[in-house]
């Protein structure tokens, strides 16, 4: 009984792409504090003011390089700060913590799960559940956050004011159950595996599918348990199949 965690090397990661910004705007208000410390604090903006009463053009250049020495820091500073409080805040919500602790309840003995199995076409599935009843995909929600649907079309908050179209999470899902029972035919021949999807979320605006039922966090394990066997999956198979999915997610091994 375990569970594989997030893969820290999917491509195209979300998290390294909140990451690499995060490290971007504190290089700017790192940046914006270093370039006023250097201009309001050093002879710098000092030597281009002409001292007693100058020329025109001179006093305007005076004038000039006062204004850039404050806005330009000061930009730099402000720019940088708005993207770390947007990045937190997205962080806080596009990203939260996956349910693992509802995947662990519908564990049990002979049962595994993993979590960003990539396959090789460079997919990634989120949340799979493997055991004598096959596999079944768990699929995920867009926080109600930085998500908003109108009952069929759904979009996510990409930035700040962009909003892009992604499927709905039921049909997402059942996409997904398709792929991984795609995968498991190309990467092994001798028996086909039965693959379900679910979504386990109390979120009111999903709708399931025939394909893909929405169901109680808590209802998970019994929903889980109450699939049908699968007879073709001997003992020897099910350790192969457990074994292929752990190979497609990296990470370390958390048990129950």
């Amino acid at each position: 009984m375990q569970i594989n965690p997030t893969n820290p090397l999917a491509p195209r990661s979300g998290r390294f792409a909140a990451v690499r910004t995060l490290a971007v705007a504190v290089a700017m208000v790192g940046a914006g504090g270093v370039l006023g410390w250097l201009l309001l604090y050093t002879p710098i903006v000092l030597s281009l003011v002409p001292a007693g009463r100058g020329s025109p053009g001179a006093l305007a250049a005076g004038l000039t390089a006062w204004v850039l020495a404050i806005a330009v820091p000061a930009s730099l500073v402000i720019f940088g700060m708005a993207r770390i409080a947007f990045v937190l805040e997205a962080w806080a919500g596009h990203f939260p913590r996956r349910p693992v602790s509802t995947m662990r309840r519908a564990l049990a003995p002979g049962r595994s799960a993993v979590a960003d199995l990539v396959l090789e076409d460079g997919r990634r599935i989120h949340q799979v559940l493997v055991g004598a009843f096959g596999a079944v995909v768990v699929g995920e929600v867009p926080p109600a956050e930085f998500s908003r649907t109108d009952g069929l079309r759904w979009e996510i908050l990409a930035t700040r004011n962009q909003w892009v179209s992604v499927e709905p999470p039921a049909e997402r899902a059942a996409r997904d159950a398709d792929r991984l029972r795609s995968w498991f035919v190309s990467t092994d021949r001798d028996f086909v595996v039965t693959v379900n999807a679910v979504l386990a979320t109390d979120d009111p605006r999903v709708r399931g599918t025939a394909a893909c039922p929405v169901i109680s966090p808590d209802d998970l394990p019994t929903w889980v348990g109450a699939l049908p066997v699968q007879k073709s999956l001997t003992p020897a198979r099910l350790a192969r199949l457990q074994a292929m999915v752990k190979r497609a997610a990296a990470g370390k091994v958390i048990r129950r």
